[in-house]
């Protein structure tokens, strides 16, 4: 029988790695959708849509329930300031992602729309949503970084 602590370990560490890549992806796709002609950018921008509705949004509530878990688990204070870091950024984290996501809706709609009236490239629209969106994008892997580096060492 698989041991629950070692089984709630690894679907943390899981849903960590798919958090952050899922992260660092998208922003590799954003880089090249802004680059990209109007035809294309849409299409690029639907895959980031799909990694956050399929990847990032299920790993990033994983998290936090898997790693309640895990501090129980592991007989861990929940008042030691290395939990309590590591909630807050999860809040952030969660909203972050909700505010992000509303960003990139918006990113991908402008693209779709510039393709559908025939325009070769993206309109000034799409860098002042973009320009609110990559700080966001930035934020989100800092703070999964700082995240992940208070659960590995737990410093508090």
């Amino acid at each position: 029988m698989p041991d629950l602590f070692l089984s709630l370990k690894l679907a943390h560490l899981l849903a960590a790695i798919l958090m952050v890549g899922a992260t660092v992806i998208n922003g590799l796709i954003h880089n090249r959708a802004r680059q990209a002609p109007s035809s294309k950018a849409g299409a690029m921008l639907s895959i980031v849509i799909a990694v956050n509705s399929y990847v990032m949004g299920p790993a990033l509530l994983a998290l936090p329930l898997t790693g309640g878990a895990l501090i129980w688990a592991a007989g861990y204070d929940f008042k030691a300031l290395w939990v309590w870091l590591s909630v807050a950024l999860s809040i952030l984290l969660i909203a972050a992602y909700v505010f992000g996501a509303r960003l990139e809706r918006r990113l991908y709609e402008i693209a779709m729309s510039t393709e559908r009236a025939g325009e070769a490239s993206l309109p000034v629209q799409y860098d002042r949503v973009f320009r609110k969106a990559a700080p966001v994008g930035v934020a989100a892997l800092l703070m999964s970084l700082a995240t992940l580096g208070l659960m590995v060492f737990k410093p508090y």
